[in-house]
């Protein structure tokens, strides 16, 4: 059933809806039916007998009143109305002001008699029937601005008051805070201006959309259209916070912001929630105000003037940094790359006389090498005839000094293949002639000296001059032979005209014939043998078997016994010897041929002017490698970008470096950037970023010239490669500032230089000075 409330009981609530149902409820409480179960302790009135105590006081004398304490709310307003606003400054201020304490009880008029329905605190007053509220089926809403009561002393007060702020008289600040709605029409003329209120915490620039009676903005995910009496109300209605921009009733949304004027000198937005939070935020206290006075000290000025300190001093090093950053442009970098095509013919021309030098050297290198390996050859077939006679004597093959050097003389007359060539090498004296003019433009090119047969040494530009093609007088000419020499030499002469020599000769080149003939036979035989050889040097046992052979006794050869060297008076010893002998050559003659054609040259043979031809070479090579590589890298160099101006090109193959804490940081521009010994990464370009072109639509990547990518570091345990973003800011020197790890192995490092202060730079340091100013 429903009950007929009274007329008093139909209040007007602060609700703007239905207040709430309450359901009872389904079910029974534990144990219903039992009249006497007991759902709780009973609670005693006086558990502590304070009746007693109460009922035995006697009169006695009061003590005396505390001292009077510190007050610490006042203590905490006198400190934020002097600036100290920072936890710090509000001790501080305390500390210096113990003075400030709480204020002792107004004495009552003298005279005064209380009468006995005097209250001394607040009258008490019946509560109303909660029913009323709860168990309401209809109820009146009062208007947005009829006076509502409050419950703290039940008295009726006024209306909720919209914290707005007056505009302020100031011609000045009435320009500057009008002047972005009058250029955009918004407001109807400058009259009705002086007399319009601009909400609390909206920028000038948004303040049109307050302008009507009405604004729109999204409740509960829908567009409702609310009267302007319900901006700042201390109820948060649009679901952005749009109609609480001064207060703190949205302050649970992330996007609520409050604009500080801030004089207009920088004015700037926080979060709603440090909106009347007892802390000066904006420099001119608009967020700490109430009724448009602020507690807080306006100190916009004082901070305008850190400000202008802060840029007159950051002009000074920008100044600094673009005098020296001009200096460099227009010295090292434009020597460098304005002079490069002249430098490019220069180069090419000097590239040019080094060739034909080079050229010139090698081809008398050339020669005095065909002298060293012919000096080469005739050492090593010396060698070989000592040592092929050293070998037939021991074996006594020879009877007398004759015949051995009757061998030798058959061994090498006539076969030597590289008396084919000409001893002198023809060459071109006006080429030696231009190769010692580049000598002489180029000083210094070549310092090492040749050195002459005689041991002389002399400048590689005299060598060049000297006649080459001119007979040596000390060289021994051949004299033409004779009709007996040609009979006794050529073809069978030795054999007929030659005597016993001769016939030796053809004996032997007969013998060493035969041998070659029948080299197959050999080939076959050494086939054979090969794997019993392999097999008796591999086996371990070969050193048991060799030692137990030798112990052995010697096999009885005949021709070791005297016996047999006597047998027939010597001619049978003499006729197996020259046998043995034949047998020998003929079975060695491959191996004599393969010595022959291929004899072993001792490359440590060197002749003096060879070897510092081929030293003065290397240094001709040495030189071109130099220049080339100087054009290449200027080629390469153009095409590089170093930045606005190609600046910081000054900073290539250049390092800077500085401890920062523990680690000794490495900066190399172009290069690459190290952690002590750790690469944190290696040169990777310019870093890239997104612009919009207007024309197109379309995004386009822009190289900012400020920041350098560096990747391919070193391999973090169990993570990426390390990587590090450089960022190149205006400074006086070159020096690395900070270092930071903001993720896993990834690096950011500041890097102050004087090439980073460009015009533009510059030019925003004088825009920031006179803004201050």
């Amino acid at each position: 059933m429903t009950k007929e409330l009274h007329p008093l009981s139909m209040r007007r609530t602060m609700v703007k809806s239905t207040v709430g149902h309450v359901q009872h409820t389904t079910y029974d409480l534990p144990d219903a039916k039992n009249p006497n179960h007991v759902y709780g302790y009973e609670l005693p009135r006086d558990p502590e007998n304070a009746g007693q105590v109460i009922g035995k006081w006697v009169h006695a004398t009061p003590s005396p009143a505390t001292t009077t304490g510190r007050s610490f709310i006042e203590t905490n307003r006198q400190a934020i109305i002097h600036g100290c606003v920072s936890a710090g400054e509000n001790r501080k201020y305390a500390n210096e002001h113990p003075g400030i304490v709480v204020k002792p009880a107004a004495k009552c008029k003298g005279g005064f008699v209380p009468t006995n329905d005097t209250t001394y605190g607040i009258k008490s007053k019946e509560s109303e029937d909660i029913w009323g509220l709860v168990q309401a089926r209809y109820t009146s809403f009062s208007n947005d601005d009829a006076y509502y009561p409050d419950l703290g002393s039940m008295k009726t007060r006024g209306p909720i008051r919209v914290l707005l702020f007056k505009l302020k008289s100031d011609a000045n600040n009435m320009t500057r805070l009008l002047s972005p709605l009058l250029l955009l029409g918004l407001l109807p003329a400058a009259s009705c201006a002086s007399s319009s209120v601009l909400i609390r915490g909206v920028a000038p620039s948004d303040q049109a959309t307050y302008l009507s009676s009405e604004f729109s903005c999204v409740v509960g995910g829908r567009a409702t259209n609310l009267p302007i009496s319900r901006v700042n109300d201390e109820f948060c209605d649009c679901d952005d916070g749009q109609d609480e921009p001064g207060t703190a009733a949205c302050s649970y949304l992330i996007n609520a912001e409050f604009h500080c004027e801030n004089d207009g000198v920088f004015p700037g937005k926080i979060h709603t929630s440090r909106i009347h939070d007892g802390i000066c935020d904006c420099c001119d206290g608009s967020d700490e105000a109430i009724d448009g006075k602020s507690p807080c000290p306006n100190t916009c000025g004082a901070a305008a003037d850190k400000f202008r300190k802060e840029a007159e001093q950051r002009l000074e090093v920008v100044k600094t940094g673009f005098e020296k950053r001009q200096a460099t442009i227009n010295g090292e970098i434009a020597e460098y790359f304005n002079g490069a095509q002249k430098a490019e013919a220069t180069t090419l021309k000097e590239l040019v006389g080094l060739k034909l030098l080079k050229d010139r050297v090698t081809v008398h290198k050339d020669r005095e090498e065909l002298k060293e390996k012919k000096y080469r050859m005739d050492i090593a077939r010396q060698k070989q005839a000592e040592g092929h006679e050293g070998e037939e004597t021991s074996k006594q093959q020879f009877s007398d000094a004759a015949e051995q050097e009757a061998v030798k003389a058959l061994d090498f007359e006539g076969l030597d293949a590289v008396r084919v060539a000409d001893d002198d090498v023809p060459v071109n004296s006006a080429e030696d002639e231009r190769a010692s003019e580049v000598l002489d433009s180029r000083r210094g090119t070549v310092k090492s000296l040749v050195e002459l047969p005689d041991g002389t040494r002399i400048p590689l530009a005299d060598y060049l001059r000297m006649n080459h093609n001119k007979q040596a007088p000390n060289k021994k000419l051949r004299a033409p032979r004779t009709a007996e020499e040609m009979r006794r030499e050529d073809f069978l002469g030795p054999l007929f005209n030659g005597g016993a020599e001769g016939r030796k000769r053809i004996g032997l080149y007969a013998l060493r014939t035969i041998g070659i003939v029948i080299s197959p036979v050999r080939a076959l035989v050494e086939l054979i043998l090969f794997s019993p050889r392999t097999l008796w040097s591999v086996l371990p046992t070969s050193e048991i078997a060799s030692s137990a052979i030798d112990k052995l006794p010697d096999f009885p050869y005949p021709s070791r016994s005297i016996w047999f060297r006597q047998l027939g008076g010597g001619s049978v010893y003499d006729g197996y010897s020259s046998v043995m002998w034949g047998a020998r050559v003929v079975w060695d003659a491959p191996v004599y041929a393969y010595h022959f054609l291929f004899p072993k040259l001792d490359d440590e043979l060197k002749l003096p002017v060879a070897e510092s031809l081929r030293k003065v070479l290397r240094e001709i090579d040495a030189d071109i490698a130099k220049l080339e590589k100087e054009q290449n890298e200027k080629r390469e160099a153009a095409k590089v970008d170093y930045g606005p101006d190609r600046a910081y090109f000054a900073l290539k193959d250049k390092c800077i470096e500085k401890r920062i804490e523990k680690y000794e940081y490495k900066f190399c521009a172009f290069g690459e950037v190290k952690q002590d010994h750790t690469k944190l990464g290696k040169w990777d370009g310019w870093a890239v970023g997104d612009t919009n072109d207007s024309s197109s639509g379309e995004g386009t990547d822009k190289v900012v010239h400020t920041k350098m990518r560096y990747s391919k570091g070193q391999r973090c345990y169990k993570g990426p490669e390390r990587s590090v973003l450089v960022h190149l800011e205006c400074g006086k020197h070159d020096e690395i500032l900070s270092v930071d790890e903001p993720s896993t192995c990834v690096y950011q490092m500041i890097v102050r230089s004087p090439l980073a202060c460009t015009s533009q730079v510059l030019a925003k340091a004088e825009q920031d000075v006179a803004f201050w100013t």
